[in-house]
């Protein structure tokens, strides 16, 4: 464990900040629509179905 701890103390991180980032684009087109946000939601109408074992939702 000494000689890991050891070996931690010597690394050194370099910190870099994100270069050539100026003109980035989220935006998208699926199935013929734009999107400028990638935003996508799952099958979420069976969560209205749940019944719960108890009964008290």
């Amino acid at each position: 464990m000494r000689a890991h701890r050891i070996d931690l103390n010597q690394l050194v991180l370099r910190q870099r900040t994100l270069r050539g980032a100026q003109n980035i684009s989220t935006a998208w087109d699926i199935l013929g629509t734009s999107c400028e946000m990638p935003v996508l939601l799952g099958p979420v109408g069976i969560a209205g179905r749940l019944k719960y074992a108890d009964n008290d939702h």
